[in-house]
């Protein structure tokens, strides 16, 4: 009788093969696999209008991947870079409030985590994202591993738009605002900022009535964002400005449900609720909001830690009769 030797190696290949439902786990699994992403809500801008760029890293693997990633921007660990004329440069806005590498994260298998980042205002040119009319195009890196002289990064490909001059609504926004200076200004600083020194209450209002009355311009909605949020500062001083901001915040959602903003915007109205005391309509909202983003991750952790679940009234404890008053009879 020929014995037959068949190799273990050559099962287990051969098993592997013929059960293709089964997934690989790769055992060299690490951050340089991680894939980075971006995208625009919006491929067509108009000129002066912010663009919210979003940006996911997603695991492609069948194992847990941990890496040095933060998807905050508030972080130096995401470097945006754009091009236009076959010129490039960098882009930054706002303050970087960690060092590269230092926040740990934890990517699940084939798991997704998104977050975003509004570009008007380049500090880093000390002008406009977007200055002109034209083509632009936008790169991204993100480190993905540890703080070291230079340290791991994941690159995305280019996402591409168009920034076009502005519509007649766009015009007459400009218009009824005063000028193309005052929109920069305007969008620059918040409407809390641009309304000091002018009379707040009647500059607020202001600008509520042309976000109503030109909704269609491509400025107003993130005026109508920045109205609400200046209403929710100020709520802490006047507890009747948060019920204003509820109410904007609310409206822009139903306005606008799918404009690039309105995770944020969702964000903002869970905390607003809450701080306006309305916790079962926060948590509500929040629920909501875990259904509708699951990957924005680093946004639904924020929220778990400010909002608290609102814990049921403990039921009062049934007072035991008194048994000096008790009868005879009764003992």
């Amino acid at each position: 009788m020929t014995r037959r030797v068949v190799s273990l190696g050559f099962v287990l290949v051969a098993a592997a093969f013929l059960s293709g439902a089964q997934t690989v786990t790769p055992p060299d699994a690490g951050p340089q696999q991680l894939r980075l992403t971006l995208a625009t809500g919006k491929r067509v801008q108009t000129l002066y209008e912010s663009l919210v760029l979003s940006y996911t890293i997603a695991n492609p693997t069948g194992a847990v991947i941990r890496s040095n990633a933060t998807m905050s921007y508030t972080s130096a660990c995401l470097q945006i870079s754009i091009t236009s004329g076959g010129k490039v440069v960098p882009f930054h806005t706002g303050p970087y409030a960690e060092s590269i590498g230092t926040h740990e994260t934890t990517h699940e298998a084939r798991a997704v985590m998104t977050g975003d980042v509004v570009i008007f205002f380049n500090n880093a040119t000390e002008g406009l994202a977007f200055p002109r009319t034209g083509r632009y195009s936008i790169n991204a890196k993100m480190c993905v591993g540890p703080p070291v002289e230079e340290p791991l990064m994941i690159e995305s490909g280019p996402v591409e738009i168009e920034v076009q001059e502005p519509s007649w609504a766009d015009r007459k926004f400009i218009d009824a605002l005063g000028s193309e200076a005052e929109l920069v200004d305007l969008l620059r600083r918040g409407t809390g900022s641009f309304c000091m020194g002018k009379g707040r209450g009647e500059c607020l209002d202001r600008l509520s009535v042309l976000v109503d009355t030109y909704p269609q311009s491509a400025y107003a909605p993130e005026i109508a964002r920045s109205l609400a949020i200046t209403h929710a500062f100020q709520g802490r001083k006047s507890h009747s400005e948060y019920s204003i901001a509820i109410d904007q915040l609310t409206d822009f959602l139903q306005r606008w449900p799918n404009h690039p903003l309105s995770a944020d915007v969702s964000y903002d109205l869970i905390v607003t609720l809450d701080e306006a005391g309305r916790s079962q309509r926060a948590i509500d909202t929040m629920d909501r909001f875990e259904s509708d983003y699951p990957d924005r991750v680093h946004m639904i952790t924020q929220l778990h830690r400010k909002i608290r679940p609102v814990e049921p009234e403990p039921e009062p404890t049934p007072a035991l009769p008194d048994k000096s008053t008790q009868s005879d009879s009764d003992q």
